[in-house]
């Protein structure tokens, strides 16, 4: 009888602690989703100068986030027929890439992997940008090639391998200008370009959505004589204001009639909240354009691994390998490396078309004179001149 009343009192604890539970779930649920609610509530009840402040501070904090910035990531790339506003077959085997890029202060370290079609590894590149110092460091080697075949390159402009980082359009664009890089275009990054359009904004609010859309006129980083363009971005209130879906495009004609377009759009998959900002961690982006109207390219961006506020200085050592051939651009030399990735003194050689005078080379060595060989000289001439005027003297 005891033992039943006690299975009883435990089922009744049982079910009191479960009910207590739900309660608190439901509670936490409301909570939510009321906070949720007022987050696309409250934007909407700020006037249009509130609104445009609080996205600024939005856009300025990506930029700050990415001044101490770890991250790897792996595109995949695909070029599809293109029809119907829509991609379909597939053209060629997909391309893989990864970029590990590490950000700290004004410094940047990018490493590129490329693979094959079976997912070997064809080249490895690293690039190094010291902005305080104005100079650029890169090395690559093709994989299967002989042990040490490192190519290197030291200059004062960027390794145009680095625009290769879509993910990097997200964030800062401190390294990436026309003046460290001709290959750059300005109008990549999204939150540099947002920030510097910001009196062209036309902010709508999309009540079935729940989020907000902005349209700003969007032209290409050249000139053309006709250009027509617009890109639009939606944004999450619930994940920060973050951009979760855009498309631009821009229509434009030379002089000579000839007529231009492309058309740009990326959607977020997959996103998570890193120290206290959204950041995507599946993108899929795609481009067509008038140059090949018939294909379009399709790639996916995963982030692999990312971390914020973690680097240090010694983070962005960066060394050539040994043996690696080097071209600088600067000092107008070309060398060999030594295991510390110095210059090996022989090795240093004057870059095609400079002055010699003007590169720092080695001393050549100081030849010794032969003794021997001067005095057989003038004894040779002072034969010959023997023999000429015995002869003249002989014909007299």
């Amino acid at each position: 009888m005891k033992n039943s009343r006690k299975f009883h009192w435990v089922g009744y604890l049982t079910w009191f602690i479960l009910l207590i539970f739900l309660i608190a779930q439901s509670f936490i649920l409301a909570n939510n989703k009321e906070s949720q609610f007022t987050k696309f509530e409250s934007f909407k009840e700020l006037d249009s100068v509130k609104q445009r402040l609080l996205l600024k501070q939005v856009f300025e904090q990506y930029l700050t986030f990415s001044h101490n910035l770890s991250y790897k990531i792996e595109v995949i790339s695909e070029f599809r027929k293109y029809s119907s506003d829509s991609a379909g077959e597939l053209i060629e085997s997909p391309t893989r890439k990864t970029f590990s890029y590490k950000v700290f202060q004004n410094k940047f370290k990018l490493d590129i992997e490329y693979f094959s079609s079976d997912n070997k590894i064809t080249e490895i590149s690293s690039v190094f940008y010291d902005r305080d110092e104005g100079e650029g460091r890169s090395v690559s080697q093709l994989a299967g090639q002989l042990e040490n075949n490192y190519f290197g390159r030291i200059d004062t402009i960027q390794n145009p391998i680095v625009v290769g980082n879509d993910y990097q359009h997200w964030l800062n664009d401190t390294f990436h200008d026309e003046t460290l890089n001709p290959f750059v275009d300005k109008n990549s990054y999204l939150f540099p370009w947002l920030l510097n359009n910001q009196d062209q904004w036309q902010i709508t609010l999309l009540h079935e959505q729940r989020s907000i859309q902005i349209h700003v006129p969007y032209k290409p980083n050249f000139e053309l004589d006709t250009i027509d363009g617009m890109r639009k971005l939606i944004l999450d209130p619930e994940k920060g204001f973050m951009p979760i879906e855009g498309e631009s495009r821009w229509n434009g004609s030379f002089k000579n009639g000839i007529k231009i377009y492309r058309e740009e759009k990326f959607e977020v998959k997959e996103s998570n909240l890193i120290d206290n900002v959204w950041m995507p961690l599946v993108l899929i982006e795609s481009t067509h354009s008038s140059s090949a109207p018939e294909q379009i390219c399709v790639s996916k961006i995963k982030i692999i691994e990312i971390e914020h506020g973690q680097l240090i200085d010694e983070d962005m050592a960066f060394k050539f390998p040994k043996d690696t051939r080097v071209t600088d651009a600067i000092k107008g030399i070309f060398y060999k490396t030594d295991v510390n990735g110095e210059p090996v003194e022989s090795t240093i050689q004057p870059l095609y078309g400079l002055d010699p005078s003007q590169v720092k080379l080695p001393e050549p060595p100081k030849r010794k004179i032969n003794v021997v060989f001067i005095v057989t000289g003038i004894l040779l001439i002072v034969t010959a001149l023997y023999i000429h005027f015995k002869k003249r003297r002989t014909l007299n």
